[in-house]
């Protein structure tokens, strides 16, 4: 989870019959890549073969293609810290 509760959602995905999505958690679990899935501050999914979509919890809405990475990292915004996606 992403410090106060938040997190990033994975909604879809479209496997391709490749090697399918998969998330490395910050603690080093490896999960599968499918909805319903939380991706956390630290997590990285790699999308593999998959077409995969993350909602926000603002609402925003990633789409990646196959071969795609995407991680959560700290950005610090005035006196907060806040998060920001790297992809």
């Amino acid at each position: 989870m992403i410090g106060l509760g938040l997190f990033y959602e994975l909604t879809v995905r479209i496997p391709s019959g490749k090697a399918p999505a998969e998330i490395l958690t910050a603690s080093g679990e490896r999960i599968v890549g499918e909805p319903g899935a939380r991706l956390g501050l630290g997590d990285l999914i790699l999308t593999r073969g998959d077409w995969i979509e993350l909602r926000a919890p603002s609402g925003e809405t990633y789409r990646l293609s196959p071969g795609s990475e995407f991680t959560l990292k700290p950005v610090p915004i005035r006196s907060e810290v806040g998060i920001s996606p790297v992809y």
